[in-house]
Order: C-alpha cells, then sequence, then structure tokens
C-alpha cells in the first residue's frame, strides 16, 4: 500500500516536472523568435537606409473601419516601417524566418493583404532578411479582376 502511494506520488511529481520543463523550452523558443525578429527588424532599417530609402516611421499605428453585421469594428495595423524614396511612400514588412519570409505562408499573405487594401500608400514591401531582399508586393482586386472579364467578353463580342 505504501509502495503504491509512493510510485503514484513519484508519477505524480514526474508528470508535473515534465509539464514544468515543456512549458519552460516552449517560453525559451517564444523568447527567442521574439529577440529573432526585432534585430532583424533593426536590421532592416540599415538594409532599407542603404538601398536609399529613408525612414519616416517604425511601428506607427494605423487604424481602419469595417462592418460586421452592420456594425463598425475598428482595427489597428502596425506596419514594420514607413519608408520614402523618389517621393513615394512605401510600408515595408519585415519578415526573419523560413516560413514568416514565404509569400506561401498564409498569415503573412494576410497581413500584407491588409496593408495593401486598408492603407494609401504608394506601395508595400515585403523585407525579406533572411534572404537579404526588398519583393515590391500587388494583389488585384475583385473590381479590377472583373473589368478585366468585363474587356475580354467585349474584345470577343467584336472579334
Amino acid at each position: 500500500m505504501i509502495k503504491s502511494n509512493l510510485y503514484f506520488i513519484l508519477g505524480i511529481m514526474a508528470a508535473l516536472f515534465a509539464v514544468y520543463v515543456w512549458y519552460a523550452v516552449k517560453r525559451a523558443v517564444i523568447s527567442a523568435r521574439i529577440k529573432k525578429g526585432l534585430r532583424a527588424e533593426k536590421d532592416a532599417e540599415d538594409f532599407l537606409i542603404n538601398r536609399g530609402y529613408k525612414i519616416e516611421a517604425y511601428q506607427q499605428e494605423f487604424e481602419y473601419l469595417f462592418k460586421a453585421d452592420g456594425e463598425e469594428v475598428k482595427v489597428k495595423l502596425r506596419p514594420d516601417y514607413i519608408v520614402k524614396k523618389n517621393g513615394k511612400r512605401y510600408i515595408a514588412e519585415v519578415k526573419c524566418g523560413e516560413t514568416a519570409s514565404s509569400l506561401c505562408s498564409r498569415d503573412t499573405r494576410r497581413q500584407l493583404m491588409e496593408y495593401y487594401f486598408n492603407l494609401d500608400f504608394d506601395g508595400l514591401f515585403l523585407v525579406d532578411m533572411l534572404e537579404k531582399k526588398i519583393i515590391e508586393i500587388e494583389f488585384e482586386s475583385r473590381e479590377k479582376r472583373e473589368k478585366k472579364a468585363l474587356l475580354k467578353i467585349f474584345k470577343g463580342a467584336v472579334l
């Protein structure tokens, strides 16, 4: 009886220790990821300046509104950099991880789309600090796709 209670207590202690180790490792990984991202954002400042961009703002907050079931919802956006070159203003979003830097990453695409369609700038860049490159991003709006389709139909009818 005493032996089985001891095993039970040791089992609980081992389980608690495993949870503690799992949590500590998870926290360390998240912390390292955050530090890596902040370091990449800081390095991106020099990277952009060396390519002729003037830094206007870092982490500037913007807001936009949309409606859900008729009620307005206010959303805040905070792109990494607002930069200027040749009289034009751009949003520059910095990424440094293999997944985050990829345009195949749905989270990255969604973030870029949100900036593209809701903030008024001359352009949008993904600054890939892993590959050390600036990628210009453009999305086609539904309105533009519909105009193209109508133009195709019109051309087909005329020819």
